[in-house]
């Protein structure tokens, strides 16, 4: 309606100007995180930075970079053909179109593949795709978790369908973990608690939820070193590639456990935690 959204599986009743509210700080936030954590990517590899502080990068006006400007592009996507009724088909030609520069691994190579007729889900899986446990999926995913307010299931589903085209494997399950934060961010105030929800839609042996589970614990053993956390995550989890989707969604589940639901706290653990700043 005009005035509320429901979620009638829940029974969640969401006001339009909080969804609103939402759906904007998600975003901006965002665009605070990526461009403050640009000047130190890739910089923080072997052990994060020292500094106690970090410089925001704040702007009225950004640019579009490749955490953004895929989702600005499958929100067109559902624009032109239903949110529920793109097909794999079309998405090759949207790609092809949209998508000519500034992409990059699992991205760069799925475009690649749709040029050879290739058509998702092969262009993300692996034997195809040459990186499709890179970050790609995990970065551009929130969208599936704004367009579906307090649906986290649905989140899962969506985000799986729509990731499949660059990335293979435990990259679609870390990146549904985000886009249901997202998409529980309308109904939860507590970050903890959202992402406990979240963890326990999980299998318990599936890769996500052991990580996530092994970051919990590491917090739980060391609340206020998040340094001393990120050494053994890294220890871990690092396999020489900066890009690995597991090594950077053990830090962005770190930056969120010791931000305790600071905005600030959570972004200066995130880009000092260092890898791609995820």
């Amino acid at each position: 309606t005009d005035k509320t959204v429901v979620n009638a599986s829940t029974a969640a009743t969401i006001s339009r100007a909080k969804m609103v509210d939402k759906i904007k700080g998600g975003w901006m936030g965002a665009l605070w995180a990526n461009f403050t954590g640009l000047p130190s990517e890739f910089q923080y590899i072997v052990a994060p930075g020292t500094d106690e502080s970090f410089k925001w990068v704040l702007s009225d006006v950004y640019v579009t970079d490749d955490d953004t400007s895929m989702e600005y592009t499958f929100l067109h996507m559902m624009e032109v053909y239903g949110v529920n009724d793109i097909t794999y088909e079309d998405m090759v030609s949207e790609w092809i179109y949209h998508f000519q520069d500034y992409i990059w691994e699992g991205n760069y190579y799925a475009r690649q593949l749709m040029l050879q007729g290739k058509v998702p889900p092969e262009t993300g899986k692996a034997g195809f795709n040459k990186t499709p446990e890179a970050i790609d999926a995990q970065i551009e995913c929130e969208v599936f978790g704004m367009v579906t307010p307090a649906m986290p299931q649905n989140a899962y589903g969506r985000t799986k369908w729509w990731m499949a085209t660059v990335g293979d494997g435990v990259v679609l399950e870390n990146a549904a973990f985000y886009a249901m934060l997202c998409s529980n961010a309308f109904t939860y105030d507590s970050v903890y608690e959202n992402m406990e929800d979240v963890r326990s839609r999980f299998d318990d042996n599936g890769t996500t939820a052991k990580i996530y589970d092994t970051v919990k614990e590491l917090y739980e053993k060391n609340p206020d070193d998040w340094r001393k956390t990120r050494s053994a995550i890294h220890s871990k989890y690092y396999n020489g590639y900066n890009l690995d989707c597991r090594i950077n969604f053990a830090a962005t589940i770190m930056a969120l456990f010791y931000g305790q639901g600071d905005y600030e706290k959570t972004v200066k653990v995130g880009v000092l935690a260092g890898y791609d700043n995820e």
